[in-house]
């Protein structure tokens, strides 16, 4: 079956052949100023020939619409960062969307309102820029406003769902962290499947005042992710903003990169959902008040941190009150912050692992020892259930 290419040198010439449905895939050799909207016709794929090769689109301008079995590969695509550089038609069949070493300044919203499976292949996507402030979230974490985030893959009918992978996702930088949730999984009925989810670099911010959630990854309920890789360091900044938070359904997950936020009421991992394994090589840090280090009140079979420390007041390092099987610390856990109280709440300690009244949890091992700064902050509160306990390192309070 011949395939039928077109190379591209102008933005006209770009804007010409997309429109013809007869061209299989088109070439970009050059990099192209002053760009439009495009949407690329059904089964087209766009690529560039040659390193770095950027479409700079006008600065009013969203950037390419994909109609069904498109694909995206080797190319730059540049809008404003509170525009959509990668967008699809969210009432028509997506078919086979694939996203290859694709860069861009601008988010990516893949959204269905379809029957049926819709499948999304990602490897490789670097989102450089990303402000999400004036955008509106498609949906909710069980009811609670969530911010809009620089990569949306949310599914809005009972009968449809998405299906597919994401390999080697990027997004923001320590210097420039995108003004949104980094990454948005979720939806109604089926939602979003993924087989596998891999991160690298994942850096977010939140506003001061916000009163939506916002996260570095948020897995809102209907999502679920066979296996999660993150390779690099997760960080989240602002109100509400978490390292990642889950309210779907995660089977494996391993994160090697530090863990931090740093603001108030973000916890770095917070668990609703069911999450079956969970294992962190690096240590998990919070700087905010009322951040705790873990919030689990959902269902995990394993979870396996390396190191927690929470800075502010009224901040856990570990509270759980859902079921767990076995809990391992590696490498201790402190906690810093003292008493917190705000006008709503009462005072609220800093303790080290808390285990709230209704939680269970069957085998409980720390390795280092838990340490409190305050001596109102125990370093282990149980008044649920606990199977088998095993402390190395001792239990200190009272010291900074």
């Amino acid at each position: 079956m011949s395939i039928t290419s077109v190379i591209v040198t102008s933005a006209a010439g770009l804007q010409a052949v997309v429109k013809d449905s007869s061209v299989d895939e088109i070439i970009v050799t050059v990099p192209l100023e002053g760009v439009k909207s495009l949407c690329l016709s059904p089964g087209q794929t766009l690529r560039s020939e040659g390193e770095g090769i950027a479409l700079h689109f006008e600065a009013d301008q969203d950037g390419i619409e994909l109609s069904s079995d498109n694909t995206l590969r080797d190319i730059v695509l540049m809008t404003g960062p509170g525009k959509r550089a990668i967008f699809n038609i969210p009432d028509r069949q997506p078919g086979q969307l694939t996203i290859g070493n694709v860069t861009v300044c601008g988010r990516v919203e893949l959204l269905s309102r379809v029957p049926g499976d819709g499948f999304v292949a990602i490897d490789g996507l670097t989102i450089v820029q990303a402000d999400t402030r004036d955008a509106v979230a498609p949906g909710t974490l069980d009811g609670e406003p969530v911010r809009a985030a620089a990569l949306t893959l949310w599914n809005g009918r009972e009968d449809g769902r998405w299906r597919g992978s994401l390999a080697d996702i990027k997004i923001g930088s320590e210097a420039r962290p995108v003004l949104a949730s980094g990454i948005l999984l979720g939806g109604e009925g089926g939602g979003v499947k993924l087989s596998q989810l891999g991160t690298g670099e994942l850096f977010c911010h939140n506003e001061p005042d916000a009163r939506s959630t916002g996260g570095a990854l948020l897995v809102a309920a209907g999502a679920s992710i066979g296996q999660w890789r993150a390779d690099g360091r997760i960080e989240s900044t602002g109100e509400r903003c978490l390292a990642a938070g889950n309210w779907g359904d995660i089977g494996t997950a391993r994160l090697s990169g530090t863990l931090i936020t740093e603001g108030s009421h973000a916890p770095a991992l917070s668990n609703h959902g069911k999450w079956r394994e969970l294992e962190v090589r690096a240590p998990l840090e919070t700087r905010g008040a009322f951040s705790g280090g873990v919030l689990h009140t959902g269902t995990m079979t394993f979870a396996t941190l390396d190191h927690v420390c929470t800075q502010g007041t009224g901040s856990d390092g570990v509270r759980i009150e859902g079921h767990l099987g076995h809990f391992v610390l590696r490498r201790g856990l402190s906690t810093r912050g003292g008493n917190g109280e705000e006008q709503t709440e009462a005072p609220q300690p800093s303790h080290g692992i808390a285990i709230g009244q209704d939680a269970a949890v069957f085998t409980l091992t720390v390795e280092g020892g838990i340490r409190t700064a305050s001596p109102d902050c125990l370093p282990l509160d149980i008044r649920g259930r606990v199977g088998r306990l095993s402390i190395d390192g001792g239990l200190t309070t009272g010291q900074d």
